[in-house]
């Protein structure tokens, strides 16, 4: 059967065109636009017209305007789905929050200095306001990620990378590797909140470090590391050492009732070396309540050596100076590895974990949960008796 001219889809005419190449053209209205395909005699053109419109007249004029590339990858994808039970527009459904969350993306390098940024003006995830010290740890244990993923998009780095760096980081502890971990799974629940990124690969990640495995220096190291410690670090050195002190308790950003924000510290006048205390005010303790800690004998000898009438305890560029530390005295110095050494030995001494945890300022359960690992007494009464070259 042969359609007439008014009624077919597709219809051939004679055209001059193509430098004398083309004969005829058929042309079809498909969707609102106009198709031309060109051939070098009429009758060519009418035989592949008819054709076109007896498919048409059989499949009807939807089929026809679904181009035959896309009908064939419509059908590789339902083959693709059917073992999955899912339709391709459940799979489309799925598929377009990722490809739109893509769009957005933003490479890791800028990302991570978005990241740092919006935590430092908007205190990040949280609502007390990030220490000056937890700021640099957050920036101090994502470059790494930063440096490996610099080009990369925040939506293209998968659990499988994240797991091959932290493989590759042969000299970090466990505890260290937890670090990492909880840095950069900070990073990407951020990422997605503010829509980088669909998910955070790093929930499908072990992050609980086993209580053996928490990183102390043994009595020999920790001797090495106050000896190496240069004169203006040997104060905060031996205070974190041998007192616990957190090294956010040493400075900290802090907000006033107004909304102001400025740096807190602990001053060389809260170190009464008289009555062996050292006052951890509010605003720097991390339970907002304040403490007195004791300094025991070996920590007044070291402290004596160091002491100042005022000024912050802690030196500046802490950060740069632990590695320069960690240099000079051939000890490597994991985060919080100061704050774990003393819980543990100090509970070694008699198993009072009430004590050791109002001295730290938190709770028995905690420090049997994260920070201590078991000693032998004889050990604990060497780390004390740690002190200075006579």
């Amino acid at each position: 059967m042969r359609l007439t001219m008014s009624s077919a889809v597709y219809n051939a005419y004679k055209c001059e065109e193509g430098g004398g190449r083309y004969d005829a053209v058929v042309r079809a209205k498909l969707k609102g636009q106009y198709v031309r395909k060109y051939f070098s005699s009429m009758a060519k053109a009418k035989t592949w017209a008819d054709l076109k419109n007896i498919e048409a007249a059989n499949q009807g004029r939807e089929h026809v305007e679904f181009p035959t590339a896309l009908r064939m990858q419509a059908q590789t994808a339902v083959q693709l789905l059917e073992p999955h039970g899912v339709s391709l527009l459940e799979a489309i459904k799925i598929a377009l929050p990722i490809i739109e969350t893509r769009g957005k993306s933003l490479p890791v390098k800028l990302a991570v200095g978005k990241f740092l940024q919006d935590y430092r003006l908007h205190d990040g995830p949280k609502t007390a306001v990030p220490s000056v010290s937890y700021l640099g740890y957050l920036e101090d244990m994502l470059s790494p990620f930063r440096t490996a993923f610099s080009d990369k998009l925040v939506a293209d780095v998968g659990i499988t990378e994240i797991e091959e760096l932290l493989a590759s980081r042969k000299k970090a502890g466990a505890v260290t590797r937890q670090s990492y971990v909880r840095a950069i799974s900070a990073f990407y629940g951020w990422c997605v909140r503010k829509g980088l990124r669909v998910d955070n690969p790093l929930s499908k990640l072990r992050k609980k470090v086993h209580i053996d495995e928490v990183s102390i220096l043994s009595v020999k190291d920790a001797g090495l590391v106050i000896n190496a410690a240069q004169n203006d670090e040997i104060g905060f050195v031996a205070l974190a050492l041998f007192c616990g002190i957190r090294t956010a308790e040493f400075r900290k950003l802090v907000r006033n009732a107004r909304g102001e924000e400025h740096e807190a510290t602990l001053d060389w006048k809260d170190v009464d070396l008289k009555t062996r205390h050292v006052f951890i005010s509010p605003e720097l303790d991390k339970n907002r309540h304040g403490r007195y800690v004791d300094i025991p004998g070996n920590a007044l000898l070291w402290l004596k050596r160091a002491q100042q009438q005022s000024g912050p305890v802690m030196p500046e560029n802490w950060r740069m100076r632990r590695q320069a530390l960690e240099k000079r005295s051939g000890v490597n110095l994991p985060q919080n590895v100061f704050r774990h050494s003393f819980c543990s030995y100090r509970i070694s001494l008699d198993q009072d974990y009430a004590k050791a945890a109002a001295i730290v300022g938190n709770s028995p359960a905690m420090l049997r949960k994260h920070y201590v690992r078991v000693l032998p007494k004889k050990l604990g009464q060497s780390y004390c008796k740690i002190s200075p070259p006579k």
